[in-house]
């Protein structure tokens, strides 16, 4: 269902530029490699969830279930993902007031 990957991938883009945000190695590291393999990607989130809080662990907890169920494994009703959305909108939220701060 390409609503579940749109709205996981906005997670995943926003995991990104806050990482860039607040310099954590990851970005760095990431950089380095030449992509975000998933073992600097989730050690960025674990920080970030740390950094932002609930509201942001949530939404990537919910991005991912997405990702997983509704994308690769094509389980989810248009319900299902529309449930979602709030959560989401609510952690990138906190992820765009981070960068309009810039990192602040």
């Amino acid at each position: 269902m390409q609503a579940s990957e749109k709205l996981y991938k906005a997670v995943e883009e926003a995991v990104k530029a806050a990482a860039v945000v607040l310099g954590l190695p990851e970005a760095g590291e990431a950089a380095r490699a030449g992509r975000w393999e998933a073992r600097i990607f989730f050690s960025a989130v674990r920080k970030l969830a740390g950094a932002l809080g609930e509201e942001f662990r949530l939404a990537f907890a919910e991005g991912w279930f997405l990702h997983v169920k509704g994308f690769h494994e094509a389980r989810l009703t248009l319900e299902d993902v529309a449930d979602r959305v709030p959560y989401i909108e609510r952690g990138l939220r906190k992820v765009s007031e981070l960068v309009a701060r810039g990192g602040s």
